[in-house]
């Protein structure tokens, strides 16, 4: 039980600034009839599969007015998939005209885990990951239960300094007290496809709330850096939960 409880909270961390933390403050761009491109494996194009300027495509308005969820696609016959991820629009069968998209993207890309150096070849900045790095458990005073702190970093990687430090703003506040929990053993937001997975609810899934107990930021400053790393920030953030 403890472990699936872990699993929860560090997912629906990322969930959390995915869905919420971002988008109500109105870090979501909106594009409106895109004429994408072929996607390109290898130099060729792939059958049926056209890609977006824009990724990591909005999949969840909470709440936020003007967001188009879900993406509007013509032609919509013989659509197999959409990618929200990627930004990828995918056709069962042979498609020849290019197809039309309206679409809202996350201007924040949020993910989970470290990212690699290969990742940041294609990633789109500015960027958040979220990486655990440890925890503590002690018991309380009273009642026989314990306390369970997760220690994070959250990795904030922007395109100037001003952006940078807006994002830090961002997850501050959003993060000042608590976030919902989520149970994600049967639904996860997208499906293997990432495409839209409508049995997905946050209101239903809800299991508890985590508690942020410390939030701390620094600036990183590293000589020799990857262009898309030069604009560095991390936030380390403690969660406390309950275990009985």
């Amino acid at each position: 039980m403890a472990q699936q409880l872990n699993q929860a909270i560090d997912h629906s961390l990322t969930l959390f600034l995915r869905e919420d933390a971002f988008p109500t403050r109105q870090w979501v761009g909106s594009i409106t009839n895109e004429t994408l491109l072929p996607l390109e494996q290898n130099g060729k194009p792939v059958a049926g599969k056209f890609i977006a300027s824009s990724n990591n495509w909005t999949y969840y308005t909470s709440g936020v007015s003007g967001v188009t969820v879900p993406a509007v696609v013509s032609p919509v016959v013989g659509v197999r998939y959409v990618d929200y991820t990627n930004g990828i629009v995918a056709y069962s069968g042979l498609q020849v005209a290019a197809p039309v998209v309206s679409y809202s993207y996350n201007v924040v890309n949020v993910i989970d885990g470290y990212p690699t150096w290969d990742f940041f070849e294609t990633a789109q900045l500015p960027l958040v990951a979220v990486d655990f790095i440890g925890f503590s458990r002690s018991p309380q005073q009273l009642g026989g239960g314990y306390w369970t702190n997760r220690i994070f970093n959250l990795e904030v990687f922007g395109n100037q300094e001003a952006e940078r430090d807006q994002i830090v703003q961002v997850l501050h506040e959003a993060l000042m007290y608590r976030f919902p929990v989520l149970d994600l053993t049967q639904n996860q937001p997208l499906d293997d496809f990432n495409n839209i997975n409508l049995t997905y609810n946050r209101t239903t899934q809800y299991l508890r709330t985590a508690r942020v107990v410390d939030f701390r930021s620094r600036t990183l400053r590293v000589p020799d850096e990857h262009e898309k790393t030069r604009h560095r920030a991390q936030v380390t953030l403690e969660i406390q939960t309950e275990e009985s």
